[in-house]
């Protein structure tokens, strides 16, 4: 029962990281980056939307090839693949828990939430993978 339970949330956190990544390629144009960026010098411009570019690109990738794991049937690809996330998704809540988004105190629900995401992908990837990893009988 938990080995099928893990299995459903490691699932879901690997398609909320590829749906995340999508929506990073829509965010400069939803949150109208163009508008707010109006007085920054144009290569710090580039430099931001590269730089989300390539965020996108990477979350698309490895949540992707994680996704494709699970119809290949790839389980070492999926611990190995598991593991690195859970590592990202730790250095990236620790960093926005050090660092957080600067929003309005009315929003702070909101600062709450999106702090508390990467700890919970975190949580589920090492998790998971930890599972996957005995059922491998990896030393």
């Amino acid at each position: 029962m938990t080995r099928k339970i893990l299995t459903v949330l490691l699932f879901m956190v690997t398609a909320k990281g590829l749906l995340l990544g999508l929506y990073h390629l829509y965010l400069p144009t939803h949150w109208y980056w163009s508008k707010g960026l109006t007085e920054t010098p144009q290569m710090l411009q580039w430099a931001l939307y590269a730089l989300n570019d390539m965020w996108s690109a990477l979350m698309i990738l490895l949540h992707g090839v994680m996704l494709f794991s699970f119809k290949a049937g790839m389980e070492k690809v999926r611990y190995n693949l598991g593991f690195f996330l859970a590592a990202y998704w730790l250095v990236h809540a620790v960093i926005i828990t050090l660092r957080p988004l600067p929003i309005p105190p009315q929003m702070q629900t909101l600062l709450i939430v999106l702090t508390a995401i990467p700890f919970i992908q975190f949580t589920i990837f090492l998790t998971a993978s930890w599972n996957i990893r005995s059922r491998l009988k990896i030393a």
